[in-house]
């Protein structure tokens, strides 16, 4: 899935896509992984997680506001707060659930 923002670059980027960027990883890490069912979506959500908090972690934004960034940071503390449940090598049962 291509992102709605920049990857890869450390040039700033708009302040609507920082917003969807944001928005993207807190619907991420509530309603997705809500959604999943068993060991084996668990562990594919937790690695597209790690992809989208790596990115939003990078984001820069010169017309954020502070809320904007306060947004941004506990958002990212959410992320790792749910992630640390899912360590890299999480092993599947043979049956692909948990």
């Amino acid at each position: 899935m291509p992102w709605p923002w920049p990857t890869g670059f450390s040039e700033p980027i708009r302040v609507g896509q920082y917003r969807e960027a944001i928005d993207h990883l807190f619907h991420l890490i509530t309603v997705d992984y809500c959604a999943c069912v068993g060991l084996r979506e668990r562990t594919t959500w937790a690695g597209i997680a790690r992809k989208v908090l790596a990115e939003v972690e990078q984001l820069e934004c010169l017309r954020a506001k502070a809320d904007d960034r306060r947004r941004q940071a506990r958002c990212i503390l959410a992320a790792k707060a749910r992630l640390s449940d899912f360590p890299d090598n999480t092993a599947l049962m043979p049956n692909g659930e948990g």
